[in-house]
């Protein structure tokens, strides 16, 4: 890798050319960039017509690509030096030392010069895209041909000339770029074109992306951050302006360009910014690979955990601000804002219809209309370093987390334990939904089937970093559950069995924490249960060739070393109690739950079911755990039999079942009691068979236990006192009707 040029020489021969212009205004390169760019077009269209001839092929070929290597690629300085001028004379206009408007634009009020600058730029920029454009592989070039050493073995143009434009000492055109980009009062058009040429420069070229890598940190540094806010209050040393500003523009940070662009209102931009960020972690990640299958295979990388073998990637993942600062550019503010507008008023609206059977998804109001190109890169930026095994890192980085990856100690205080436990950010509550997203398309069966050319899939949470990664991820995710659930308390004292209370200092905290909190933990069991779907035993199934044969032993793993399923079963079990104290003396059709209370008891009889599957030791613990019957059914069950009589009381109190009733019950009970609410939860009823069917699956011990299940009480219900009709239980079983 070359040796980078200093930004102070860059700024020093921007400043030269600046010079020369009248009032301070930059005087213009002496290309013509339309001619250029015209005969760029021509001779790709020429290219092109010669891959339709066969007459043309051959020779003509290769003299086109030479024509391009000799006409065109000498010409990418120029357009380093052009975008640098402009970015100079951008920051010359902050200062109030140049003649360029507020936003950086052409205005009526610049003069013609300067209004050259920033169409010259643009022209430039558009002439380095189409230079890119004009990529294709052919056999060999020599290396006199171009005259440089680092294009020797080159065998497609495209790298070539992203290798000359960031590579080359005399071009380094990716800082320019960036500091472009990093202008707030930058040309819309200048800017987005910039962020554009970025991200293709370092598209598939491990080299260009190690050099972009290291020079763009991933935000700015203590002094430089205490610097802006010393300028921004007034409070800096005016003498010392310049050399801040100096070494402000030196450095050059992801952050400062997504900021920019976000203050713009330019999406575009932001799109064009994250395209960047993830084709160079991709690029970085593919030599990484290729470097490997090249060395040795016994190397040590094995042991090697993500931060080791993706270093930039782990930067990133690791980096607060730059985490934050994506996550809240996921969606446009003005759509959020209409979004919360609309939810709000539709609420005010149905306050009083609770009770309908609302089958959503639990999206939380989410409108997907929305999302656009800035949406999709971001998401595909957290999907990239999600499957690198970097899920830890980025939920750290969005604030609030209960534990740190090397928490094995127990040096904190018990009130910061339970601050941690129960705190979850809202950056943290998008992270965790665009993860699920990902894992629920990814992890789809129609999205896993592979061909014999093309590579095995990865599992979505960690499969770039190994078997190790993956598991470390399956385990985090476990013990974030447990954390978060131990800050929340189901109850159905509001009337919705979902809706949640802190514990201790609930009250002193805002409605929004316990609606972060609550959407976490079911975003997690959601990521789990559809994490934990497919098989991996089947030999016929491309997945067994890939780490998602990882999954059996993950489920095991997840029953033997955390409390996942144990805690599940408990939840699940309150949730059933509420849900039939909520709809006693109702027939079965005018059951309902609200959306929260589907979407959290599908989530729990997924994660069961899927836990389950072909797993033993979990398949026993469904059935050895047990689960307490909460006070409000226990009491309704003790009120039911004293209402057959007394003498009836007194032969349940007697009988070898006594009173066992209010506690005797264990997992399996609780998922075949989800069966009867299938009125009131679509595919609930569909969700708890293909559970059972797990649990049962080859145990003859749960076999045996749902074989000897039988009626233990008769239940009286209101409109069955009302025609005079009651309902007895003999010590058989047999129901009998009394007039």
């Amino acid at each position: 890798m070359s040796s980078l040029r200093p930004p102070e020489k860059q700024s020093r021969v921007a400043k030269n050319e600046l010079s020369g212009g009248e009032n301070g205004s930059p005087s213009l390169p002496p290309t013509d960039w339309m001619d250029l760019l015209a005969s760029l077009r021509e001779a790709t269209s020429s290219m092109n017509d010669s891959t339709q001839c066969p007459e043309l092929i051959g020779l003509d070929t290769r003299e086109s690509d030479r024509f391009f290597m000799v006409e065109f690629l000498k010409h990418l300085t120029e357009v380093s030096q052009t975008v640098t001028l402009y970015a100079l004379a951008l920051r010359c206009a902050r200062d109030g030392q140049g003649n360029l408007n507020k936003n950086g634009e052409v205005g009526d009020e610049l003069s013609q010069r300067d209004k050259n600058v920033i169409l010259n730029t643009r022209r430039a920029l558009r002439f380095a895209l189409s230079c890119l454009s004009f990529g294709r592989t052919y056999d060999e070039i020599k290396s006199n041909e171009s005259g440089n050493d680092h294009h020797k073995g080159q065998t497609n143009v495209t790298a070539i000339i992203q290798e000359e434009a960031i590579i080359a000492d005399h071009c380094l055109m990716h800082r320019p770029l960036c500091q472009l980009i990093s202008e707030q009062n930058a040309d819309r058009k200048c800017r987005l074109l910039a962020a554009r040429l970025l991200s293709n420069l370092v598209t598939s070229n491990a080299k260009t992306a190690a050099v972009l890598a290291a020079d763009v940190d991933c935000s700015p540094s203590e002094s430089i951050v205490t610097k802006r806010m010393l300028n921004a209050m007034e409070l800096s040393n005016t003498n010392s302006n310049k050399n801040d500003n100096a070494e402000e523009c030196s450095e050059l940070t992801w952050i400062d360009m997504i900021s920019a662009a976000a203050k713009a209102g330019d999406r575009e931009t932001i799109a064009a910014i994250s395209a960047a960020l993830h084709n160079c972690i991709a690029s970085l990640e593919a030599g990484y690979r290729d470097e490997k299958k090249e060395g040795s295979e016994d190397d040590g990388t094995k042991e090697k955990g993500p931060s080791l073998c993706f270093p930039f990637a782990s930067s990133v993942a690791s980096d607060s601000a730059l985490v934050c600062n994506m996550l809240r550019h996921m969606l446009p503010a003005d759509s959020i804002r209409s979004s919360i507008e609309s939810s709000n008023a539709k609420q005010r609206m149905t306050a009083d219809e609770n009770n309908s059977n609302d089958t959503s998804n639990g999206d939380g109001g989410e409108s997907h209309g929305c999302a656009d190109a800035a949406t999709e890169w971001i998401s595909l930026v957290i999907e990239r370093l999600c499957g690198m095994g970097l899920l830890p890192e980025m939920y750290r980085s969005a604030g609030g987390s209960s534990r740190t990856i090397d928490d094995n100690t127990e040096q904190d205080s018990a009130a910061d334990d339970e601050i941690r436990m129960i705190m979850v950010t809202p950056e943290q509550v998008v992270l965790l939904n665009c993860v699920w997203r990902s894992v629920e398309e990814q992890m789809h069966p129609s999205n896993m089937k592979t061909t014999e050319s093309s590579s095995s899939p990865r599992h979505p949470l960690g499969g770039g970093g190994g078997d190790d990664a993956v598991m470390a991820n399956f385990r985090f995710l476990a013990g974030e559950v447990e954390s978060i659930r131990s800050g929340l308390h189901f109850t159905g004292d509001t009337g919705c069995s979902s809706q949640t209370k802190m514990t201790k200092d609930f009250n002193e905290r805002y409605d929004g924490e316990t609606v972060c909190a609550q959407d976490a933990y079911m975003t997690m069991l959601e990521i789990l249960a559809t994490s934990l779907s497919q098989d991996g035993h089947d030999s016929k199934n491309p997945l067994s060739a890939s780490n998602i044969c990882i999954v059996p032993k993950i489920r095991e793993c997840l029953g033997r070393e955390t409390p996942l399923l144990t805690s599940a079963l408990l939840d699940l079990g309150q949730l059933v109690d509420d849900l039939s104290t909520k709809n006693r003396g109702k027939k079965a059709r005018e059951l309902s739950m609200a959306s929260e209370e589907q979407r959290l008891v599908i989530g729990l009889v997924r994660l069961m079911g899927n836990l389950c599957f072909r797993c033993r030791y979990n398949q026993d613990l469904i059935r050895i755990t047990e689960v307490p019957v909460s006070k409000d059914v226990a009491d309704s069950m003790t009120i039911n039999k004293n209402s057959n009589g007394n003498e009836k009381a007194e032969a349940d109190a007697s009988s070898p079942r006594g009173n066992n009733i209010k506690t005797a019950r264990n997992g399996l009970h609780i998922i075949l009691s989800c069966t009867s609410f299938s009125y009131g939860c679509f595919t609930l009823r569909e969700w708890a068979l293909v559970a059972i069917r797990n649990i049962l699956e080859d145990n003859d011990e749960n076999r045996d236990v749902v074989a000897q299940l039988e009626a233990q009480n008769a239940v009286n219900t209101p409109e069955l006192q009302k025609m005079g009709v009651k309902v007895d239980l003999d010590k058989r079983g047999k129901v009998h009707v009394v007039h």
